[in-house]
């Protein structure tokens, strides 16, 4: 308002917005760890925190350690004591000096403490085990212990109850038999924590015949995988089992978990047992006839999925991309609310806690159909613009992926680029794709080893509509391909003539019974390729692999899953040397996983449940993650992305990780 000397006036306006600092940057959390992140309830977990202000400084520090919404820590580096067991996404919000603020999550899995797991005795050996008297024996004798020490060894060489040899650090000793008889000599290793495990041995001084029973025992599963709930059924074997002279029948007890609760089985010498606690066990046998007895003892781990959420902005997680980069899991996906590209990586080899998530490519509606790798040590995306219906690629500027490049438009012929697949082939990137515009599959290969620089994309097969749900990788030294026709409504696949793929050989078409093909995962699985797909017709989870290392004849196909509507969004890695898959069952809404009981996946086990949450499980990822089993996958009731993946020994929609 400005008035004049005589009293006239006029008014002006003018909007100003009042902000802290508009151009404030945001704080980076550089930092996010939990010690131990694994423990039981009311054991103290240590948290520690960093952070970087690219203008600033940091004004605070706030840890919500139940996820509640209420601050309960402004340390930097609190401590905390879990008093229930579950799993929680520890929040840390970090606030500048000017207001912005970031946040990052860990995950702290708060368990039953365990029973202390008894000493696995993995030798005992007697030289000679007969002989006239005085006979001197040497025993010999090996153990160790699966969550702590060693403490004692014993041995009561006549079995009377009397201790004749004890010794903290060998179980290694000798002893005279002075008179004719049949001895059972008893070894008895104790822990740090006071368990005990015993093994026998037959000795026969003076001829005697009667021989007590050799016992052997193995598991069906020596690796076992849990859903986030339910069991699973091993069957411990001791059919191989013997008597050495044939005195009498044998009689079996088993130990499922090693801790000295025996179950008579009578004369079975298998017995089915159903495992629901994550840990290390050494389930044991108790072998017997007439004359003595006999034990053995084999190994098997329990894991158990369980589930963290590293992006829950918006609807996100649509199309996920699961890889190990730098050595942990990362995974690239579509954001839904803001049509962008993103990526995030988790800050360790389990995946148990994640970083922020990185949009990588927002220039108009971008991002979805993804293809995360590893392109000369940075991760690296192909990816369709819808904007422009385009075929793209990106590549990190760092090993991490913290920051981008530019995004490269690879083929721009049309409508291209959906259902791409990246992988490196003969040392440069390369993308097999979907050319909607002429319903044709698609190859090309870069230049460089980064990809900065692309080749004249190549029709790979152009009869009929072919191309969708494409997955391609290096299959005996060349690239190769599997896809759907949807003239056809096949499962087809073709590999290349040579390591580039500059020429391709004559599409293969796998199997034809009924509309089958979709979601197709192609791997090399035992030396020779191998397919995951979904069967529209009966919808099924199949998967079929080749009888040769190139993929020129293939086997029947397998029908791995058939319980209701299962099979979408296939995902097929190696995990402990055996095919397994990840895939979605329509029927209840959940992500699945399931693993094949042999290397090449003639038979498979039975599917679990990973997340049983609402309507997840769309859009799976697979992949090997620090040695077990990490899934990518959108979480359709709260249009999150999430992570699963096994958790260690003792062991939403959106985008969610198990």
């Amino acid at each position: 308002r400005v008035t004049d000397n005589d009293g006239a006036f006029d008014v002006d306006t003018v909007a100003i917005d009042a902000q802290a600092n508009p151009m404030n940057q945001m704080p980076i959390i550089t930092g996010i760890g939990a010690s131990p992140s694994t423990t039981t309830p009311y054991s103290t977990v240590n948290f520690t925190a960093a952070a970087d202000d690219p203008d600033g400084t940091i004004a605070s520090w706030a840890w919500d350690f139940d996820n509640d919404g209420t601050d309960d820590s402004t340390e930097q580096n609190p401590s905390n004591a879990f008093d229930a067991v579950g799993i929680y996404n520890v929040k840390l919000t970090v606030t500048d000096n000017d207001g912005g603020y970031a946040a990052g999550y860990v995950t702290v899995n708060v368990e039953d403490a365990p029973a202390d797991i008894p000493p696995n005795i993995t030798e005992v050996l007697a030289n000679p085990y007969s002989g006239s008297p005085p006979l001197t024996v040497n025993f010999t004798a090996m153990a160790n212990d699966p969550d702590g020490s060693i403490d004692q060894w014993r041995w009561d060489f006549e079995n009377d109850g009397t201790w004749d040899y004890t010794d903290p650090s060998t179980g290694n000793t000798s002893h005279d038999y002075t008179s004719a008889g049949y001895y059972t000599a008893r070894l008895r290793v104790t822990d740090n924590l006071g368990a005990v495990s015993n093994a026998y041995l037959g000795i026969s001084v003076g001829g005697t015949s009667n021989l007590p029973p050799v016992a052997e025992l193995f598991v069906s599963e020596p690796v076992v995988y849990l859903g986030e709930v339910g069991s699973e059924t091993v069957t411990l074997d001791a059919s191989y089992s013997y008597d050495p002279d044939s005195s009498g029948s044998l009689s079996y007890s088993f130990d499922p978990y090693g801790d000295g609760n025996w179950i008579s089985n009578g004369n079975d010498p298998t017995y089915d047992f159903a495992y629901s606690i994550t840990g290390s066990f050494n389930p044991r046998v108790l072998v017997e006839d007439d004359t003595g007895e006999d034990i053995d003892s084999a190994q098997i781990r329990i894991y158990r999925f369980g589930s963290i959420t590293p992006d829950s902005a918006g609807a996100v997680g649509q199309y996920t991309s699961l890889a190990v980069v730098k050595g942990n899991p990362a995974i690239a996906y579509y954001d839904q609310t803001n049509g962008d590209l993103k990526y995030v990586r988790a800050n360790n080899a389990n995946g148990s806690s994640w970083g922020t998530p990185v949009t990588v490519d927002s220039g108009g509606v971008v991002g979805s159909l993804p293809s995360l790798g590893v392109v000369n040590g940075r991760p690296a995306i192909s990816y369709y613009d819808s904007s422009n219906s385009d075929l793209k690629y990106v590549r990190a500027s760092d090993s991490s992926g913290s920051g981008w490049g530019t995004p490269v438009t690879v083929d721009s012929g049309g409508s291209v680029g959906s259902y791409s697949s990246l992988a490196v082939v003969s040392g440069n990137p390369a993308i097999s794709y979907y050319d909607l515009g002429s319903q044709d599959l698609k190859y090309v290969r870069a230049n460089d080893i980064n990809g900065a620089s692309w080749g004249t994309p190549l029709t790979v097969d152009s009869t009929g509509s072919v191309g969708l749900y494409g997955s391609l990788a290096v299959v005996n030294g060349y690239p190769a391909i599997s896809y759907y026709d949807g003239t056809g409504k096949d499962l087809k696949y073709v590999r290349a003539t040579n390591a580039n793929g500059s020429t391709w050989g004559t599409p293969l078409t796998l199997d034809t019974t009924g509309d089958v093909g979709w979601y197709t995962s192609l791997k090399v699985v035992n030396s020779n390729p191998a397919i995951s797909y979904f069967d529209y017709s009966n919808v099924d989870l199949k998967y079929i692999r080749a009888t040769d290392a190139t993929g020129s004849s293939w086997g029947a196909a397998v029908t791995v899953d058939s319980a209701g509507s299962v099979g979408y969004h296939t995902s097929l890695a190696v995990i402990d040397g055996n095919p397994a898959i990840s895939y979605r069952a329509v029927t209840n809404g959940d992500p699945r996983y399931v693993q094949a009981s042999d290397a090449s996946g003639s038979s498979w086990g039975t599917p679990i449940v990973v997340d049983n949450a609402g309507n997840a499980g769309t859009y799976t990822s697979l992949a090997v993650v620090n040695g077990k089993p990490g899934i990518s996958y959108y979480d359709i009731t709260n249009a999150d992305l999430s992570n699963f993946s096994r958790r260690g020994l003792h062991v939403p929609p959106g985008l969610r990780v198990v």
